[in-house]
């Protein structure tokens, strides 16, 4: 199998040759300037399209909402269970949890006999 390689090793060289040259030329011939998400559209004044005219009233509607505390006297609102879980306070752990844990080194004697 090597040998026929090796016979064929020119067009395997070309092959891959125009392999690399036809994924740069895909790659480098795309758009220059990607389009962007958001696309800007010029409305002469005066003119609203039935999309504009549904969100503008859906916003005129919303400001004309008026917030009251009447809402915390209802008996539904009063008749809510709380059922939070309490946060018990935890110690602290180390400073920095990733650093080496410290090894305890055994105490060794003040003065050592070498026997010399």
């Amino acid at each position: 199998m090597f040998e026929k390689l090796m016979k064929n090793k020119m067009v395997l060289i070309i092959g891959g040759g125009v392999m690399i040259g036809l994924i740069a030329w895909y790659t480098l011939t795309g758009d220059a300037i990607p389009a962007g998400v958001i696309q800007t559209q010029r409305v002469e004044q005066g003119k609203v399209s039935d999309e504009q005219r549904a969100i503008l009233d859906t916003l005129f509607q919303l400001r004309a909402i008026q917030l009251t505390g009447t809402i915390f006297n209802n008996p539904a609102f009063t008749s809510l269970k709380d059922f939070r879980t309490e946060i018990v306070a935890e110690p602290i752990g180390r400073r920095n949890p990733f650093a080496p844990l410290e090894q305890v080194v055994p105490a060794t004697p003040a003065t050592t006999q070498t026997g010399r």
